[in-house]
């Protein structure tokens, strides 16, 4: 069992001094650490649906957006009529340096606000910019 352990931490060494090579691209021995756990208070958008009604924090990334300069729509999902949408409206858009579609489209963000329910849509509604952060 010692002689087990040393063989398992000199591979891990070698390993670290010669990562792998897969298609031309290096590959770590190790897998990747796990994010970084959510701080209390901030949950998953997909959690949103449990809090309508409540000023909540949301965290994840935007994987869709569209602008049409009335209402600017940061979707969380592809499938946004059934998860959370992050709506910007006129009288908010002009409070974005830039346009948010272009500014958070595939971000990692935090959204803070109430989550309602439009016709079975949810979403958060955000007037000010101090109520989305970018997360990376």
């Amino acid at each position: 069992l010692e002689g087990r352990k040393r063989l398992d931490d000199a591979l891990d060494q070698l390993a670290e001094q010669f990562p792998a090579e897969e298609g031309g691209k290096t590959v770590s021995a190790k897998p990747p650490p796990p994010p970084a756990p959510r701080p209390a208070g901030v949950i998953d958008f997909r959690a949103a649906s449990k809090h309508v009604g409540k000023r909540v924090t949301v965290e994840g990334r935007i994987v869709a957006t569209r602008n049409t300069g009335k209402v600017c729509f940061l979707n969380f999902h592809a499938d946004y009529k059934r998860h959370l949408t992050a709506v910007i409206f006129s009288s908010g858009l002009k409070r974005f340096p830039g346009d948010p579609a272009k500014t958070y489209k595939g971000k990692l963000v935090r959204v803070m606000g109430e989550v309602q329910d439009k016709d079975g849509r949810l979403e958060i509604v955000i007037g000010e910019t101090n109520q989305i952060q970018v997360m990376e």
